[in-house]
């Protein structure tokens, strides 16, 4: 008698279970209303401005021709809303705005200043570059393909690049070793290895004077000395960037990107230690490009929702938080450019230019399933990223040399 009596209660149940779960095959009910914040800039600088929302939800936009501004609708809530360009100040700095059933216009702020006059053009002497990269980074420079190579060639750099199986002193295959929680090990880790020095210095001093060649481009002559550009690049799978855990920062270090402490807070970690050595290395100009966006189906909304905020963060806030602007280290945002065909970062109208107009979190230059960036991509980043690059090499002679 006992499976009937089970039968009975669990069908009793069952209306109540269903309702719990949204199941029961009722409609659900029409999403939550949402409204615009949007703004002017007036002042000095009024286009292109970015500006950033913070609080319950994140996003970007840049200003038009005549200053105005709108975000993409949120829902209810209290925000910030942060302009910022350089060399450009703002009144007020910032503003909080609460939705609460209805648009918030006239979010309005005044500019101040000019920005900078910005120097593209090729360094004139040839300089030496490397590009640390994982296989997607190949594709980049080839020349049937994203043209890296060669364009950097034209525009005066030496380039060399080191991939999958280069060795360095004492740590043989650290070029396939490319993570985010790698470049600990690579520029941060100063344990005492067998032999000499400590792990960082072994590997650091490896990649300044290599002179090894992996993809496929034309180099042009080689001027001797030292590589003096150091590019490093993470592969897509670091753009799985998870929530932040219960781990700490220290259980990212050395750890592949696929580590369950691959999470925001601990990639933002990661990047203020290797900070630290670039500071020391003022003789070489230190690139960080990030990682290209995985295709949709490859990862999840929250995700790659946090690979933009580590993105942004990179971009904006990393270099401004350790006091280390327009000097050794620059930044190009492969990522935000690979996501959008309107998103973008480059210099543009002579100034620089990081917008993510439609805001997707995804790869817009994958196929398929595949998260390695289609030759439209790629090349898309090579028209973006050499003038950037020129950009931020005059300005780290400008600051060795004032």
């Amino acid at each position: 008698m006992r499976r009937p009596v089970t039968f009975l209660v669990a069908w009793a149940l069952l209306p109540l279970l269903l309702a719990a779960c949204g199941g029961g095959g009722g409609e659900q009910g029409p999403p939550p209303p949402t409204w615009v914040i949007s703004g002017t800039i007036t002042g000095d600088a009024v286009e292109r401005v970015l500006l950033q929302q913070g609080g319950e939800g994140t996003a970007q936009t840049e200003s038009d021709s005549f200053g105005a501004f709108a975000f993409p609708p949120v829902a209810a809530g209290t925000y910030s809303v942060t302009p910022v360009l350089e060399d450009v100040t703002f009144n007020p700095p910032s503003r909080i705005v609460v939705v609460v059933d209805a648009d918030v216009t006239g979010v309005d702020f005044i500019s101040s200043g000019t920005p900078p006059a910005l120097d593209d053009t090729p360094p004139v002497d040839t300089v030496r570059l490397v590009f640390v990269h994982h296989s997607c980074r190949t594709n980049w420079l080839n020349t049937n393909d994203g043209v890296l190579g060669n364009t950097l060639g034209a525009n005066n750099y030496y380039v060399r690049d080191v991939s999958y199986s280069w060795d360095a002193p004492h740590n043989p295959d650290i070029g396939s070793q490319t993570d985010i929680g790698h470049w600990y090990t690579w520029f941060a880790d100063t344990t005492a290895q067998a032999g000499a020095g400590t792990i960082r210095d072994n590997i650091c001093g490896a990649p300044y004077t290599t002179n090894v060649r992996i993809a496929s481009y034309t180099p042009i002559t080689d001027p001797g000395g030292e590589n003096d550009v150091i590019l490093v690049k993470s592969c897509y799978p670091n753009s799985a960037v998870q929530s932040d855990n219960l781990q700490p920062p220290s259980a990212l270090w050395g750890q592949p990107a696929a580590h369950s402490a691959h999470t925001l807070s601990n990639c933002k970690e990661v990047y203020r230690q290797i900070l630290a050595y670039f500071k020391t290395k003022t003789d070489k100009l230190f690139v960080i490009v990030t990682a290209p966006p995985l295709v949709f189906s490859a990862t999840s909304l929250q995700d790659a929702a946090n690979a933009r905020a580590l993105n942004d963060w990179i971009v904006h806030t990393w270099l401004v938080e350790g006091n280390w602007e327009k000097k050794n280290v620059a930044v190009f945002d492969f990522f935000n450019v690979l996501t959008d065909v309107d998103n973008h970062h480059r210099l543009h109208g002579g100034v620089i230019e990081h917008s993510a107009s439609n805001g997707n979190d995804f790869s817009d230059y994958g196929s398929g399933g595949d998260s390695h960036p289609t030759q439209s991509g790629n090349m898309k980043g090579t028209t973006e990223f050499v003038p950037l690059l020129n950009v931020a090499y005059h300005r780290w002679q400008t600051w060795l040399h004032p």
